[in-house]
């Protein structure tokens, strides 16, 4: 090699002394996000409640906004103890998400007494009656967050709860705590139901610390929500609760609105989530217009041709309110980031350790950026 070369070379290479950015980690493929959330519904959890029902479509919301887009599925858990009107309620893991807002919307907080209540039971129905994704089916982050206030009653016929966090991590879940109020024993066990978990630990105020964040663009967003659940054409044997979501949606206060448009927005622009809005159905080719029985009775009348035309006229108005709501979701999504970079919560919160805990997981894990 010429000494004419050698100096040309190193000339070519020195003198900026640049240093080239690490290469971003190829992600083949989404992944799946299945998370738990297994509530203490006892009186004294009346605040926490509340936030939930305020907060569920902005913790979805946060992680439809990883990259790459995970799948979302939510399941619940509601749980009391013996003797009150029920020990635990569930609901499996879905994709539904307008279901679980409506689960969610008719909890109560009820009943109690002693200060101990069936967190076992709840933790044992949480691990062992969700259709979790299986082993081996592709990347999976699965979670449980137990939030409640008060620690496990013992029972003779039940096994313990750090019994039943360890049957999770055989299984690939992790389990999160989160305390509400600062009750001794219950921050034993639960920092201790986190820590064998494999998860986070976190107290938060007796409500749940929730700060709900209003932008100005909430108002015309609940204003476009009606419009786009006007387009909704429900049919089958569906059709009662694709209603009944809808009405619940409507009574709901505008930053839930916007927080649920801002969720529907990155998961394809639907209007309702879950089987039963045939606008959707007809698009996707999962329904024959000919099929007389399964036509809604403000269709069944038409001809096919009438009723195609209806859809595709209900399918270009959806279209055009989804281009305004998804410039609005842009603006209020950076608006909302800036409000919490400007003035971070001093207070945990437990929708804010919910998301924050599980995407640095996520990250950890490798499956979102």
């Amino acid at each position: 090699m010429s000494l004419l070369f050698v100096s040309t070379l190193l000339a070519a290479e020195t003198p900026q002394q640049q240093v080239a950015a690490p290469e971003r980690k190829v992600i083949s493929q989404a992944a799946t996000v299945e998370v738990v959330f297994v509530i203490d519904t006892t009186g004294s959890m009346s605040g926490l409640i509340q936030g939930a029902k305020d907060t569920i479509w902005t913790v979805v919301n946060d992680f439809a906004m990883q990259e790459p887009q995970p799948e979302i599925r939510v399941g619940l858990v509601a749980y009391r103890d013996r003797g009150d009107e029920y020990i635990t309620r569930s609901l499996p893991l879905t994709g539904d998400l307008d279901h679980v807002y409506g689960w969610l919307y008719d909890l109560n907080a009820d009943g109690g007494g002693d200060t101990p209540e069936s967190v076992g039971r709840a933790l044992y129905s949480a691990v062992n009656d969700m259709s979790w994704t299986g082993k081996g089916q592709g990347p999976v982050y699965r979670s449980v967050f137990v939030v409640g206030d008060a620690p496990n009653k013992a029972y003779a016929d039940e096994l313990s709860p750090r019994k039943i966090v360890g049957l999770a991590r055989d299984r690939g879940i992790y389990v999160n705590a989160i305390q509400c109020g600062n009750a001794g024993a219950t921050t034993t066990e639960f920092a201790a139901i986190a820590s064998l978990g494999s998860g986070a630990f976190q107290q938060v105020a007796q409500s749940g610390g929730v700060a709900t964040l209003v932008s100005p663009m909430d108002d015309e967003l609940a204003r476009l929500e009606r419009e786009l659940a006007s387009t909704v054409v429900a049919y089958g044997g569906e059709a009662d609760e694709v209603v009944e979501k809808l009405e619940k949606s409507a009574s709901s206060s505008a930053s839930v609105k916007a927080a649920r448009l801002s969720t529907l927005s990155k998961l394809g622009g639907v209007a309702v989530t879950g089987d039963g809005d045939l606008v959707t159905d007809w698009k996707e080719g999962k329904i024959d217009l000919e099929d007389e029985e399964a036509m809604p009775e403000e269709l069944a009348s038409l001809s096919v041709a009438e009723r195609k035309r209806t859809l595709e006229k209900n399918a270009e108005d959806r279209g055009e309110l989804q281009a305004q709501i998804d410039e609005l979701v842009a603006a209020r999504d950076a608006w909302v980031e800036e409000q919490r970079e400007a003035a971070p919560s001093a207070a945990p919160s437990y929708d804010r350790e919910v998301v924050d805990s599980s995407i640095e997981a996520l990250r950890s894990l490798g499956y979102v950026y």
